[in-house]
């Protein structure tokens, strides 16, 4: 028996958003996929008007796609209770027809000329069967799969939602990576900052992200909102930014962009391990000071009753000085 396709989803016809339907959609890849790749025959300037258009028909996508839900959802939701009062319509009118072709109904007598038993031992159950209906444990009742068949619309809802998900986290990456510049001086030891104002402004840009980052990661250290957990924050912190790094993978800035976040790894685990320093080293301390009040403690008896062992061992130790 073949199987039905479902049909083509009208909203998603456009082909760059059929990357987005697919179950392994990564962001990341994406952007390395769709992204122009710097060459040296392109300037700066081109490379960043595509890729600005590409997010600008991106963007068109996401808004298109949401308006597409919120008339979709209003229509549901609109159209509800209508469906709801229809039902309980039809719900009346099929009790009201059963009540009249019973035996309490005013067409039983004519029913009988062509039914002599009634509908009543038609409609009901025989009696073996009922007996097997009471030694069956009761559970609620399921419908299977194949007798409600699940309305066309929904699996074209689910794939919109799917589509407008991965636009959101393809944009929101893009959006983050945009606010992470990378100082000169970094990707390239014998770069001159100072070169041009426009090398000159892209360092001032780059090391300020870059100490504005590392100063979100001291204060989650720090625990500076009290809120407990610093150090496992911070290296949540960090592990994002991991994943962030991936946007450039496999540019020129991947290995100058990897070191810094291992710096920022390398920082939070000194951290860790300087407060577990403090910890084990305040309670060797506290275990030397204990044992030197207790060896102290032992003379004071001595030397309070007055006995003269103390002060002979003191002449002994003066004559062998």
């Amino acid at each position: 028996m073949p199987t039905a396709t479902a049909p083509p989803n009208p909203h998603l016809t456009d082909s760059t958003l059929h990357p987005f339907t697919t179950p392994t959609f990564s962001p990341i890849d994406y952007l390395n996929i769709t992204l122009p790749k710097p060459t040296s025959t392109t300037t700066l300037s081109t490379t960043a008007s595509q890729t600005q258009t590409h997010i600008s028909t991106l963007a068109a996508q996401t808004t298109r796609l949401s308006d597409t839900l919120t008339t979709l959802t209003d229509d549901i939701l609109r159209t509800s209770s209508r469906l709801a009062y229809e039902v309980e319509l039809l719900r009346g009118e099929a009790l009201s027809l059963a009540d009249t072709l019973s035996s309490r109904g005013s067409l039983h007598p004519q029913i009988l000329h062509f039914v002599p038993n009634g509908l009543d031992s038609i409609l009901s159950p025989p009696e073996e069967k009922e007996h097997e209906e009471t030694e069956k444990p009761t559970s609620p009742i399921t419908a299977s799969p194949n007798s409600l068949p699940e309305p066309p619309s929904l699996p074209r809802l689910r794939t919109l939602l799917h589509v407008r998900t991965q636009l959101q986290r393809c944009i929101s990456a893009f959006n983050l990576a945009l606010t992470l510049p990378f100082p000169p001086s970094l990707l390239s030891p014998t770069a001159n900052p100072l070169a041009s104002p426009e090398a000159e402004a892209q360092e001032a840009k780059g090391q300020a992200a870059l100490a504005r980052i590392k100063q979100e990661i001291l204060d989650l250290i720090a625990d500076t909102e009290g809120r407990g957990g610093g150090i496992e924050r911070a290296r949540e912190r960090v592990r994002e930014l991991r994943e962030l790094m991936g946007v450039w993978r496999g540019t020129g800035e991947e290995r100058a962009r990897g070191r810094w976040v291992e710096g920022l790894e390398g920082m939070v685990d000194e951290e860790e391990r300087r407060r577990e320093r403090r910890v084990f080293g305040g309670q060797g301390q506290g275990r030397k000071e204990g044992s030197a009040v207790r060896g102290f403690g032992g003379l004071e008896p001595e030397v309070r009753s007055g006995t003269p062992g103390f002060l002979r061992r003191l002449r002994e130790e003066i004559y062998m000085d």
